[in-house]
């Protein structure tokens, strides 16, 4: 705060008649004795809401590097997990029942096979009444019914790769931050560390690019036009190999929207994103 020496009314309240005796350098105003406090005091509470606000931030930086799960995409990524998981486990169920199903009806069947074998083999070692030939035919039931074991059914695994089991899933990184990265010549100044450019030469076109390449997908870019007068403006995207030039709309490589609801269509080739600006 300045001392004034000019007389000027007060402006923090219309009701307030006393003269203002201090200009506030930041706003340009002039307030009295009294109420130059109460100016101070809500430039106070301003600063107090940015600081919470800073400290709300840094807190989620630092909860986000203490436990990086806290992305929402993590929740995602987890269902799908989960529902894989289930999907798997189903198919391994059923298939598991279509395995054991006709192995327990063979085992069945063998095993009812054995039983008149069993009651022959009791009675005959209970009255001791058996010969050879009757060993020999046992021996054989035996043979038969333990070859019949040990050849089981045959079974084999059908992989359908045309009709995959689990949804193929990938993570696809969409730039956000983009900057402005390359000027044609001096008449357009980059600022604000390549997040904002200034046209304050002579009248005539320009091209400014941005720093980041794009070869495919669909990616957006947030921009907004301050102090735009009597301005024709180009956007688009045109081939990195393209060297810059003041007339870039007229590049064979570019596609460009034309402010005046033009679409300018040339060469299509690796694209990085353009913006031609004309005062």
């Amino acid at each position: 705060m300045a001392y004034s020496t000019g007389r000027q009314q007060c402006v923090m309240d219309e009701s307030c008649k006393q003269a203002a005796i201090y200009n506030c350098r930041g706003c340009s105003k002039a307030f009295c004795s009294t109420h130059v406090a109460d100016h101070r005091r809500k430039l106070g509470e301003e600063m107090n809401e940015i600081i919470s606000e800073h400290d709300h931030l840094k807190n989620i930086f630092t909860q986000h590097t203490s436990n990086p799960n806290l992305h929402p995409l993590i929740k995602q990524i987890d269902e799908w997990e989960k529902e894989s998981i289930e999907t798997i486990q189903k198919k391994a169920k059923e298939l598991r029942e279509q395995l054991l199903q006709p192995t327990t009806t063979q085992i069945n069947e063998l095993s009812k096979r054995l039983e008149p074998l069993s009651e022959q083999l009791n009675k005959g070692r209970e009255l001791n009444d058996f010969i050879e030939t009757d060993l020999g035919f046992w021996k054989q039931t035996l043979d038969f019914i333990k070859s019949d074991l040990t050849s089981p059914l045959k079974f084999t695994i059908n992989q359908d790769d045309k009709t995959p089991l689990v949804r193929d899933t990938s993570i696809i990184l969409k730039t956000i931050n983009e900057r402005f990265d390359r000027v044609f010549d001096d008449t357009v100044r980059i600022a604000e560390d390549g997040a904002a450019v200034i046209h304050d030469g002579p009248e005539g076109h320009q091209e400014i690019r941005g720093k980041n390449e794009y070869s495919s997908g669909c990616h957006k870019i947030r921009l907004r036009i301050e102090c735009a007068f009597n301005i024709n403006l180009c956007l688009g995207i045109n081939s990195k190999a393209t060297p810059l030039q003041s007339a870039s709309y007229s590049s064979k490589t570019a596609y460009l929207w034309y402010s005046g609801n033009r679409f300018i269509q040339m060469d299509h080739l690796n694209l990085t994103h353009q913006i031609l600006l004309s005062r």
